[in-house]
């Protein structure tokens, strides 16, 4: 009885060998669940969240290939990015500033709470002295930071400093923390004249964009083809101003360079996010369209040959999920969408076998 079942499972499973094991049909889908959720959190900034993802995907199918590189990729990621706070922590306590270092130890011990590097700097940094503020109607982080610091761009101290969550609204009533931040204002440029709406007086001077912190950190991070974090600051720069279009260039200058990045590292799918975004964002900017076209059709034959290797190894489920990612780029693929019908075919016979 099992020899004629795994008979008609060769005939079935595209001419392959036999399938005679394999794991629940769910593994693979649910492995892809936390695969897409450690790409979302990624696209968010949020790298730790994307680290457990990629773990919980890991562990479910430790011999996915995905799941082992975005792994990887997001532990260097974060290695870097924690080393990166170490050092500006101690470049800033060792020019005297102390908010400064403390806000870059702080970020690098939410990257990685145990990191003993950071915790060994933190201890050096002379505690900070704070003033209470009751929040009045109307009152902005904006307009608080101008009102201690004269600055504007300088709520984001604020911000870090109470832990509030992404786009917070102020209520009156709530009382913040408006830490002593001094050297800090050092980093502001020079000002620079804009241009006024009409009944404000002319020649008013404002701050250049440069001196914005989430700025310089999405440009240093540019820089360094830190792509994610370059992508987080520049999204919670324009959760306030969503048409600011200095901003969104920048974020289209991001999305280019990692979309070309991955292309050129065989990150196909990751190619193909990012250019997508792109895309949506400006259809016509430089060859975005093109390198789009090109990352999908090289994910279509990745995940589609995969899922042949997969198959030949009898790790139907894994396949499939492959194949569904095929589907993903070009529902139309015949070949795809039968190798799916025939390998889910497969797989129900051999659990009809199984039953007692």
């Amino acid at each position: 009885m099992k020899h004629g079942l795994a008979l008609v499972a060769v005939t079935l499973c595209l001419a392959l060998p036999g399938c005679a094991t394999a794991p629940p049909a769910s593994v693979g889908r649910l492995a892809a669940e936390h695969q897409q959720r450690a790409l979302t959190y990624e696209r968010r900034g949020d790298l730790r969240s994307a680290l457990e993802e990629w773990k919980i995907a890991l562990t479910i199918a430790p011999d996915s290939v995905a799941a082992r590189a975005g792994h990887a990729r997001l532990r260097r990621l974060l290695q870097s990015a924690v080393a990166r706070r170490i050092r500006l922590g101690r470049q800033a306590l060792n020019q005297g500033h102390h908010a400064q270092a403390r806000r870059h130890l702080l970020a690098a011990l939410a990257f990685d709470p145990t990191n003993a590097a950071a915790f060994k700097v933190l201890r050096e940094v002379p505690e900070l002295h704070f003033t209470t503020h009751l929040v009045g109607n109307g009152e902005s982080l904006g307009a608080i930071a101008e009102r201690y610091y004269g600055d504007r761009t300088l709520a984001e101290v604020i911000w870090e400093a109470n832990g509030l969550p992404p786009r917070t609204k102020l209520k009156a009533g709530m009382r913040l923390r408006i830490p002593e931040v001094a050297g800090l204002t050092s980093r502001m440029a020079r000002p620079r004249k804009v241009a006024l709406p009409p009944g404000r007086e002319s020649g008013a001077e404002e701050p250049m964009l440069e001196s914005n912190p989430l700025v310089i950190d999405a440009r240093e991070a540019l820089d360094r083809q830190e792509y994610a974090a370059a992508l987080a600051a520049v999204d919670r720069l324009l959760e306030g101003q969503p048409d600011d279009t200095e901003w969104l260039d920048l974020k289209k200058s991001i999305l280019y360079r990692q979309g070309k990045a991955d292309l050129a590292n065989g990150l196909y799918d990751d190619a193909h996010r990012a250019l997508a975004q792109l895309v949506r964002l400006d259809p016509a900017y430089r060859d975005g369209a093109g390198l789009l076209s090109e990352a999908r059709s090289h994910a279509i034959q990745l995940h589609y040959h995969e899922g042949i290797r997969l198959s030949r190894e009898e790790q139907l489920e894994a396949a499939i999920a492959h194949w569904h990612a095929v589907l993903e780029h070009d529902p139309r693929h015949a070949e795809a969408r039968r190798n799916i019908e025939q390998a889910e075919r497969i797989l129900r016979a051999l659990e009809e076998a199984a039953r007692p």
